[in-house]
């Protein structure tokens, strides 16, 4: 039986599972499935905003799903792994795919790149299996060509990523300026988001389209702020959220974990009144219960 201290740190588990899902997800879904419904009634920017906000939304929704089985999980004396692990911080999209449903990660790396041949037939064939690894993990998604183009795309990201860290002048510039190495990946992998989010193949390319057409002056972005503030609060708490200091993240979860057991009841029943009032009219179901 778990003690009072796993107790605790289960329940701000919990906590942090459902402020993720019913607070962060939900409300910038909000915004996702109307700029989605109708792209070319937005400016650029609006669309734009609608790009991150969704990989904002597969993320709190997602690991919030795991933060909540975790935790439930933990209460019941069982340990589960990590499924998340500050995955917009990764530095290339190889790291990326190490911190991004780990357990998705791990079983195509087992059941499939290793069988196929890993890196043991040659670089050539090595760029092969991981692009024909990622393919198969696109479709497992959903037999679509959206899908097949999603998994497609990471699968040559992952081979060129391979190529690159081949060549040591091109290998040290992201490792002799490692914030540029995260925001490179963080923006092809929002960019690629499309593809899974949109309607169709063909809608992903409008939505596309409109970030780079679509209208981008400052009466709109002051017009979407002043307008949409509450969305663009619940945005940039996302943001920090989800780029907060790996060293800073650390410190602050050993310190949850000796955090005492009221406390965390109370934080519990806090989050419980909090997302009953902020919830939306109804509760979107977990994007991945889809798939």
């Amino acid at each position: 039986m778990p003690n009072t201290s796993q107790c605790s740190w289960a329940l701000l588990r919990i906590c942090r599972g459902l402020a993720k899902k019913l607070i962060l997800a939900d409300f910038l879904g909000q915004w996702v499935d109307m700029v989605h419904l109708m792209p070319e009634g937005y400016s650029g920017f609006e669309t734009t905003i609608a790009v991150y906000a969704y990989a904002f939304q597969i993320y709190f929704d997602f690991s919030g799903y795991s933060d909540i089985a975790l935790g439930i999980a933990s209460l019941l004396g069982y340990e589960l792994k990590e499924n998340f692990n500050l995955p917009y911080t990764a530095q290339n999209i190889t790291d990326f795919w190490r911190r991004w449903h780990m357990s998705l990660s791990s079983w195509l790396k087992d059941y499939i790149y290793i069988p196929l041949g890993g890196n043991r037939k040659g670089k050539f064939l090595t760029y092969i299996f991981l692009i024909s690894t990622m393919l198969i993990g696109g479709l497992w998604h959903g037999a679509s060509w959206r899908f097949l183009f999603w998994g497609l795309a990471h699968g040559l990201a992952l081979a060129l990523h391979k190529v690159w860290s081949t060549k040591p002048f091109l290998a040290s510039i992201f490792k002799k300026a490692p914030l540029i190495g995260v925001l490179f990946t963080f923006n092809l992998v929002c960019l690629l988001w499309i593809l899974f989010r949109a309607e169709s193949a063909q809608s992903a390319f409008v939505i596309a389209g409109r970030c780079v057409t679509g209208s981008w002056n400052l009466q709109t972005v002051v017009g979407f702020i002043s307008e949409r503030w509450v969305l663009s609060i619940i945005f940039m708490l996302s943001t920090l959220w989800i780029f907060f200091p790996e060293n800073r993240n650390r410190q602050l979860e050993l310190r949850l974990k000796q955090t005492p057991l009221w406390i965390s009841f109370l934080a519990f029943t806090g989050i419980f009144i909090l997302a009953y009032y902020v919830r939306q009219e109804t509760i979107q179901p977990f994007i991945y219960f889809q798939f």
